[in-house]
């Protein structure tokens, strides 16, 4: 599957709403995702009242997709991860882009 096609397949879940680009030496990804999430609500991260790691282990995808590895191997992965999040589709992808779908629009 293709990144175009994986794109696509989230978007049938409904309409982009939101995006934000993780980079790693400039913030925690759990803090970039609840940042995308707020901005599709439009309301400031820390009004956000459903605590994230209920709907994902963000330091698991970190490693699994940001780490520098052990002993200066790479161990980042490839792909895509979906989750449910404020009733969101939150879409976190291995090239750092985050988007957040509104599935009932």
């Amino acid at each position: 599957m293709t990144r175009s096609e994986r794109h696509t397949r989230a978007g049938d879940d409904g309409t982009l709403v939101a995006q934000r680009h993780h980079d790693p030496t400039d913030a925690e990804l759990t803090v970039d995702i609840v940042s995308a999430v707020a901005d599709a609500e439009g309301v400031a991260p820390r009004e956000l009242e459903d605590p994230l790691y209920e709907a994902v282990d963000a330091a698991a995808l970190a490693e699994t997709f940001f780490s520098g590895g052990v002993a200066d191997l790479p161990t980042e992965g490839v792909g895509t991860v979906e989750f449910r999040y404020v009733g969101y589709l939150v879409t976190v992808g291995s090239d750092g882009w985050i988007r957040v779908y509104d599935p009932s629009s």
